[in-house]
Formats: C-alpha cells, sequence, structure tokens
C-alpha cells in the first residue's frame, strides 16, 4: 500500500472534559510502561463525569495476551453497569483501539470513544512500514 492512498479517518473536535479524560488514558499509558507493559491506558467515562472504570494495558506482567486497557476497562465496568448506563458512557483511549477491544466495546454498548492517536499514526511513530 502506498502511504499516499492511506485514508486517515475524520478528526472531531474535543471539548475541556474530553481533553482532561484523554490525558489521564494518556498518562495511564505512561504509568503502564513504566511497570513493562506496551503504553496503553483507558477509561470509561458515564455522562454525569463520574470514571466507571479505567485500566492500563498489562500484557508484559500479566502474561494475558488480552489484558488490553480497553478491554480490561469493560471488564471491571460491565458487571456493574447497565448497557443503558454504558451506552451514554464515553471510552477514553491513549490510541485506538484494535479489533479485539473494538469488538467489546461494541458488545459492551458503550456509545463513543475518544482516542490519543490513530493506528497509521502510530505505526509510523514507532516506525513501522505502511505498505506491510
Amino acid at each position: 500500500m502506498d502511504h499516499a492512498t492511506v485514508s486517515l479517518p475524520l478528526e472531531a473536535s474535543l471539548d475541556e472534559r474530553d481533553g482532561l479524560y484523554l490525558r489521564r488514558a494518556i498518562a495511564m499509558a505512561d504509568r503502564a510502561r513504566k511497570r513493562g507493559n506496551r503504553p496503553f491506558g483507558a477509561l470509561i467515562v458515564a455522562a454525569d463525569g463520574r470514571v466507571l472504570a479505567e485500566a492500563s494495558n498489562a500484557n508484559g506482567e500479566s502474561g494475558d495476551c488480552t489484558a488490553h486497557a480497553e478491554l480490561s476497562a469493560i471488564r471491571l465496568a460491565s458487571p456493574l453497569h447497565d448497557r443503558e448506563a454504558l451506552s451514554a458512557a464515553t471510552l477514553y483511549s491513549s490510541a485506538e483501539p484494535c479489533v479485539m477491544c473494538a469488538g467489546a466495546i461494541f458488545w459492551s454498548a458503550i456509545g463513543r470513544v475518544v482516542y490519543g492517536i490513530d493506528a497509521v499514526r502510530l505505526r509510523e511513530f514507532r516506525g513501522e512500514r505502511l505498505d506491510q
């Protein structure tokens, strides 16, 4: 794939609250990295601003390949909050959720996702070739 043909998703404007929670997800990603994990963090925030759950990536320390931040946050929130509450919530993630996490977001009915860096830019940042 030629880099010039990559189309990036439309970017939405974020408000002050979005910025606050997104910065918190990024700080959680930094904590994950300091613990020897890949640097990803996520939190789920209710419509009224209450944090329903938060998690950092824990692949390295747990040995669980599914211990992604988004999936872990959903595992914490979904037994405690009904689908109506989750459908009104926002999941904030330091990076674009992977396919596994996107599936979990879909099944949880979380209504909105805000992330810090998209998958294409993340691969570029990591120095990976885009034509692979």
